[in-house]
């Protein structure tokens, strides 16, 4: 069947243009974003949701809280995280 032929060929161009002739690959094709960037962006996403959960808990519990008063509080929270 011709499209069989085709598609091991392109399997084969494939191949040789992402495998280097010592067996490595071309570090050139490969994502530009490193591995410990999606760990840091992971990271960043989950002190954002803990921000956001204990804000949304201190809220509920202390409801008498002036907005400069919750703001001194989710910094120290912050900090803590850090």
């Amino acid at each position: 069947m011709p499209w069989k032929l085709i598609f091991n060929y392109l399997c084969a161009q494939k191949q040789a243009l992402t495998t280097m002739s010592d067996g490595n690959f071309n570090r050139a094709l490969l994502p530009h974003t490193p591995y410990a960037s999606g760990l840091k962006a992971g990271r960043a996403m989950a002190f954002a949701k803990a921000e956001q959960a204990f804000k949304q808990w201190l809220q509920q519990e202390l409801p008498l809280l002036d907005k400069d008063e919750l703001a001194q509080k989710l910094a120290a929270f912050r900090q803590l995280l850090r």
